[in-house]
């Protein structure tokens, strides 16, 4: 039995010069997702005319400080996961 889900991400994973050739190898190889495997090229390409289009703003400024007790706090609660399961 074939992994559709994997074959289809086959698509994201080469750079753009080589998607055309990844989409070719793969229809002939897996003729029954031909449908599949042609809307997910398309979805991917669209989506990549909209990033360029239409940019993601910037993200705001970090604060460090702010950052840090976040991280602190991540830790913390880790650990004790990490205890309460051990016991």
């Amino acid at each position: 039995m074939i992994d559709r889900d994997a074959i289809i991400f086959e698509l994201h994973l080469p750079e753009p010069g080589e998607r055309n050739a990844t989409l070719a190898r793969l229809v002939r190889k897996y003729p029954d997702l031909r449908e599949e495997l042609v809307d997910q090229f398309c979805e991917i390409v669209l989506m990549e005319w909209r990033a360029a289009y239409d940019p993601e703003p910037p993200c705001p400024p970090v604060d460090e400080a702010e950052a840090a007790r976040s991280l602190a706090r991540f830790r913390a609660i880790e650990a004790g996961l990490g205890t309460a399961s051990a016991a």
